[in-house]
């Protein structure tokens, strides 16, 4: 009985070793700006980042449907870590909404990573954080897109929106 006891405490100490951690890992700009499709707005930055560094864990999930149920205007996917990333522009809403889950994470990587995948994107307008606020947005505070990021026990969410 000892021997089943000591092979089980060894098999989950191996397997607690083995386990991965989550990293942030940090955007490759360059690569996503390649990879963007300018035509296909559901497929931006922060998807090409996630299917670039973390597996992909289910197909797309709450598929959301224009009005006449062909085009598609939203999902949501999970990627390794329990990553959860969502997006929508559903009904010729003027705004575009994502929302990306992470495992908690320093606030000063979350800032270093919006900032990045800022960079990656298709936009001249310059961004700025705003001053006692984990918000990232137009220096002028008009039309752009915007970055917000709540700090929870177990997570870091960051949500955007863009439109005018």
């Amino acid at each position: 009985m000892k021997n089943i006891l000591y092979l089980f405490l060894i098999g989950f100490a191996l397997q607690s070793c083995t386990k991965e951690s989550f990293t942030l890992k940090t955007p490759d700009v360059g690569k996503i700006k390649e990879t963007i499709d300018e035509v296909n707005y559901l497929r931006g930055g922060i998807l090409i980042y996630l299917e670039n560094n973390y597996s992909n864990n289910s197909k797309k999930i709450n598929v959301k449907k224009e009005s006449d149920e062909k085009t598609e205007c939203g999902f949501t996917q999970k990627f390794q870590f329990d990553i959860q990333y969502s997006i929508e522009q559903c009904n010729e809403v003027t705004f575009l909404t994502e929302k990306v889950i992470f495992p908690k994470t320093e606030l000063s990587s979350i800032k270093k990573w919006v900032e990045q995948i800022y960079k990656a994107g298709l936009t001249d307008i310059e961004n700025t954080w705003y001053e006692n606020e984990n918000k990232y947005g137009p220096k002028d505070r008009e039309a752009g897109c915007y970055y917000t990021i709540k700090q929870t026990e177990t997570h870091s969410i960051i949500k955007v929106w863009c439109g005018s």
